[in-house]
């Protein structure tokens, strides 16, 4: 089974990454595909580069280039955070039994949370951090981050604006509808 996240910016990704990793899944996220291609060009690591960086490759190789760079197996079952992008979505539907969540959380939620977790890459004013949001919502260039077309088109939604202890029922409700489905 392949389960793809897609979200906003501490929307709860990673919280759902380690729910299904402790599930047994192969954790693959594109940010990381990115920074080892930040890495090899000497370029700072910084979210603007890891957007400006996702979109030239989106652009140059299509919009599912980020998926394609990824070996996938049809007989493990990995969890895939980080899609941005509706080519990704479309690359990963060629799977059997590929699945996309869309964890979702209210703004000042997701700024409390950047605030409080304190990553060196993530230090942001709450004003920089609506233009970072606002620019992987919604563009026009197909290269480019679509986030809310994600959203739109993702099998399952998860509202993450209570306990993690919540969030994690919610999870397993939908992990359970996954399992059925896929016998």
């Amino acid at each position: 089974m392949i389960i793809g996240l897609t979200g906003k910016i501490a929307a709860g990704k990673g919280s759902a990454v380690s729910y299904f990793v402790k599930r047994g899944f192969r954790y693959i996220t594109i940010s990381d595909l990115i920074k080892q291609e930040l890495v090899k060009r000497g370029m700072e690591l910084v979210r603007e580069n890891y957007q400006n960086l996702g979109d030239e490759v989106r652009r140059k190789e299509g919009s599912g280039a980020w998926i394609k760079r990824m070996n996938l197996s049809e007989n493990e079952n990995v969890v895939i955070d980080g899609i941005r992008n509706p080519g990704e979505v479309l690359e990963l539907k060629k799977h059997k039994d590929f699945f996309l969540i869309a964890i979702e959380a209210p703004q000042e939620t997701r700024y409390r949370r950047i605030v409080d977790r304190g990553k060196e890459g993530d230090k942001m004013s709450w004003d920089n951090f609506i233009l970072m949001d606002n620019r992987e919502i919604k563009q026009t260039d197909s290269s480019k981050m679509q986030l809310q077309e994600c959203l739109d088109m993702a099998d399952f939604k998860i509202e993450n604006n209570s306990s993690i202890q919540d969030f994690n029922r919610k999870l397993e409700e939908v992990y359970g509808v996954l399992n059925k489905s896929t016998i």
